[in-house]
């Protein structure tokens, strides 16, 4: 008896700890997106001004180039920006510690959903942090986790549509593939879906090199998208420029 009480103390003080952790991580997190996704987007000219004064983006043009005759605006120095951008870095990488610290609490106390809640978010910053493989290992693990549960498996589609845009934008074309079969045997009512169809129609335009077909794809499935989808799909639609400009040098 004395021991069962023991490991409910235990038990209750892991969740403290996760829940701990996962405020100091929320603070970290606070201050790199106060420059980071927006300071590179000034840098690359995304971010405009609009009449009432406040920067805006449409979050579908974020880094794909999509809507013609955008106001450019640069408003920091080289340097600054530099700065900013290091220190936001810096700022979601110590996030990423911290999230992971109160996911493993969380596992350790049970309560996997928590966990999985918490594993989102670091595969989000991982993602803007440019460590895609790991990014897309979380969502897919997160997915396979919701399709094993009735309450949660209408998110995996979800997850697995951003797990798989982490893989294009590392630019391993082979490895989109192999995860777009894995997201069949993963979720069962993946196949057919928009999310597949969307993927399927992005991995064939990457295969091509086809940067405009690329771009036409992500335009008819806006709908499906957010801003950090498509900040990730920004550094995928740059890998296809590249192979499809490599391919002109060579011809």
């Amino acid at each position: 008896m004395q021991r069962a009480s023991k490991i409910h103390a235990d038990s209750g003080r892991f969740t403290v700890a996760a829940k701990a952790e996962l405020d100091i991580a929320a603070i970290y997190e606070a201050q790199g997106n106060l420059t980071d996704v927006r300071t590179e987007l000034e840098g690359k000219g995304l971010l405009s001004r609009g009449g009432d004064g406040r920067k805006k983006c449409t979050p579908h043009a974020f880094g794909l180039g999509l809507l013609p005759g955008r106001s450019v605006h640069i408003y920091h120095s080289v340097f600054r920006s530099l700065t900013a951008c290091v220190r936001s870095a810096i700022c979601l990488f110590q996030a990423t510690v911290h999230f992971q610290r109160s996911a493993d609490f969380y596992e350790t106390d049970g309560m996997l959903s928590n966990r999985d809640g918490v594993i989102l978010r670091v595969a989000r910053l991982m993602g803007l942090l440019g460590k895609y493989t790991e990014a897309h290992e979380r969502f897919e693990a997160v997915a396979q986790a919701c399709a094993n549960c009735k309450l949660r498996k209408f998110g995996a589609r979800d997850h697995l549509l951003k797990a798989v845009i982490c893989l294009l934008a590392t630019g391993d074309n082979v490895a989109v593939r192999k995860a777009l079969d894995r997201c069949a045997s993963i979720s069962s009512d993946w196949a057919g879906s928009r999310e597949a169809r969307f993927l399927g129609s992005l991995v064939s335009a990457a295969e091509r090199s086809d940067e405009s077909a690329f771009s036409a794809v992500v335009q008819d499935y806006d709908s499906l998208l957010d801003q950090w989808k498509t900040i990730i799909l920004a550094k995928a639609k740059e890998k296809t420029a590249e192979k499809e400009h490599a391919a002109e040098l060579v011809v």
